[in-house]
């Protein structure tokens, strides 16, 4: 049950004002080797020192895999772009754990030697993580970035599993490829006990919510917000980011810790949840999983130009967001509140996005900006002057009027996605991005009802139809691979609050209803054919589709991870399931971007993965 407040006639993004005028008190660009600077401390389950620190490392001699259309290359760790203009350096901190002949989970941290740091100040550092395998990791290569603030110097940023069993102060950890339940982390430790996990899925901890949906961005899955900061091709896993140079930094202001990667911000940490064990801060790597990476060679983390600095009331980095017209609405079971954005029909004459801007406003200010979305330019709305907007010295707000085309197709929903993007200087990011870094707006079709057959397919032939209306079981086969599966025919799915589909034009709410695997606790398959068709030449098999799952979205709850198949050119007179009876071109799909491989396709029994 949701429960509607009051509409507001933009979202009023959350953003944080901070000061970042700077006193260095602490560099080293790793250039050449300064390991007597640093504390190193290490822990490792079965306690057998297992990590590798190489100082002053020439990362361009060092090679990782990439995968792109099916094909896998290696190519070198390229020169960090954050680097000092004209540097040829290509030396950093390269540092392993895990990767000797005894698997355990094991981690090391570095201090800075003697560093103090008691007022404001920030961490900061550019870092290139790379791990075995494609998108989401292979073999064992679920790895973590540490860092952190508040340090006393003297304790290990040790992870196993989601928890921590060392560590203080406040410190967060990311995964390169994605590859874990909690990619985007915090701890908070006193250094007595074991550190505090601040998980962002079982409460609200301060991870950035950047889609409305009422809980901060922790995971890395396909479609998530988080790809708008670590995209695909410049990440192999989009929103996670590994096999590409990400800059860090980590903030401390009063009992308030902030962290940035790419100038968004991933989490603030307030003031009454936050730890602090000591002034220093911290840079680590850490293997949570006994597993060892294959091969172990490819998992690494390359650091380069660690700075520590005073924070002071001079320079301000602005935070910049783009907001649009929209409600809040609260789940009354979940207590989530979730923005909803307000559609726009394609008859009206334009769309307006407001900018705003937090932070020093002395001066002018140009925010770039890209527009992606179902919605064409050119056939739904008319291309912007530029793609950017300025902000004029003083002001906080400004905004950017797309102009709509109200074309007479009859055509599917679609939407327009706005995406801030980044602008460096030599002294940093020109802005940072929090809540707001991008909005999508749903752009409805004036009139036009139901959902049309693609272009492709038009003018074709229609040779074979079932809208499930009626209970036609005696004209389907139903192949089942045990007694805890059910088929249910011309099954009324709006008594679940499931709206109508688009593609029967709203007059119904009947369909086919399958389910599988819900009280034996086992794996339980499903399938259904049209008995005794046959179908050659050039087809198309076309269908509406609603899956339903338990747990919040994304990833599901307990045991939520189940597919949905559907396919061409098979028998029909078995289920599918990758064994030597699968036949024909067919494909499965998850409802809640639960599993490491969502979306997947077969050809007969080959699964041929991305």
């Amino acid at each position: 049950m949701y429960i509607k407040s009051l509409f507001f006639p933009t979202v009023l993004v959350p953003l944080l004002h901070l000061s970042l005028a700077a006193q260095p008190a602490f560099t080293d660009a790793f250039d050449e080797d300064r390991s007597a600077d640093w504390l190193v401390f290490d822990e490792s389950v079965d306690g057998v020192s297992d990590f590798k620190l190489q100082f002053a490392h020439d990362y361009s001699q060092d090679q990782f895999a990439f995968t792109m259309g099916g094909e896998t290359e290696y190519f070198p760790v390229p020169k960090n772009p954050y680097d000092t203009p004209g540097s040829a350096s290509t030396k950093g901190l390269k540092i392993s754990v895990n990767s000797d002949d005894h698997p355990a989970e094991s981690s090391v941290s570095l201090f800075p030697k003697g560093l103090e740091m008691e007022g404001d100040h920030a961490l900061r550092f550019q870092m290139f993580m790379s791990y075995n395998g494609p998108a989401y990791g292979g073999s064992g290569s679920t790895e973590f970035a540490t860092m952190g603030v508040g340090q006393s110097g003297e304790l290990v940023a040790y992870l196993r599993g989601n928890g921590a069993l060392d560590g203080d102060g406040t410190f967060f950890a990311v995964s390169g490829e994605g590859g874990a339940s909690r990619d985007f982390r915090a701890y908070v430790g006193d250094g007595f006990e074991e550190p505090e996990f601040l998980d962002e899925q079982t409460d609200r901890h301060g991870f950035t919510d950047m889609d409305g949906d009422g809980v901060g961005e922790y995971n890395t899955y396909g479609g998530g917000p988080l790809e708008k900061v670590f995209p695909f091709p410049f990440h192999e896993t989009t929103g996670a980011p590994g096999k590409g140079w990400v800059a860090v930094e980590i903030r401390r202001i009063g009992d308030e810790a902030t962290w940035v990667m790419d100038g968004q911000i991933i989490a603030t940490i307030s003031a009454d949840k936050t730890l602090f064990g000591g002034n220093n801060v911290m840079i680590g790597y850490t293997d949570p999983f006994s597993s060892i990476a294959n091969p172990g060679e490819e998992n690494f983390v390359i650091f380069d130009n660690v700075e520590v600095t005073a924070l002071d009331q001079g320079d301000v980095t602005p935070v910049v967001g783009v907001q649009v017209p929209g409600e809040n609405v609260e789940d009354t079971e979940t207590g989530l509140v979730q923005f909803q954005v307000a559609p726009v029909v394609e008859d009206q004459d334009s769309v307006v996005f407001t900018f705003i801007r937090q932070g020093d406003l002395s001066s002018p200010l140009d925010v770039t900006y890209h527009l992606e979305g179902s919605a064409r330019e050119g056939a739904d709305y008319e291309r912007p002057s530029a793609q950017k907007v300025q902000f004029e010295a003083g002001a906080g707000e400004t905004t950017l009027t797309l102009k709509l085309i109200n074309d007479q197709e009859e055509e599917l929903d679609e939407s327009i996605l706005l995406i801030i993007d980044m602008l460096w200087s030599v002294d940093g990011p020109a802005y940072e991005t929090a809540s707001g870094k991008f909005v999508q707006v749903p752009l409805l079709d004036d009139g036009d009802v139901g959902a049309p057959l693609p272009d492709v397919l038009a003018g074709a032939t229609e040779i074979y139809a079932e809208d499930f209306e009626a209970d036609v079981l005696d004209t389907w086969v139903i192949n089942q691979s045990s007694d805890d599966t059910s088929v249910t025919f011309a099954y009324d799915y709006s008594v679940d609050g499931i709206p109508a589909a688009p593609g029967g034009k709203g007059e119904t709410t009947l369909g086919l209803k399958f389910t599988a695997n819900e009280s034996e606790g086992a794996a339980a398959h499903i399938t259904a054919s049209p008995a005794g068709m046959y179908f050659d030449g050039d087809y198309a098999l076309v269908f509406d589709l609603w899956m339903n799952v338990n747990g919040p979205l994304p990833g599901g709850g307990g045991g939520s991870t189940e597919f949905t198949a559907a396919g061409i050119g098979t028998s029909g007179d078995h289920i599918q399931v990758a064994d030597d009876q699968s036949d024909g071109a067919w494909f499965a799909m998850t409802g809640e971007g639960g599993s490491s491989r969502d979306f997947r396709f077969f050809l007969n029994n080959d699964y041929l993965m991305y």
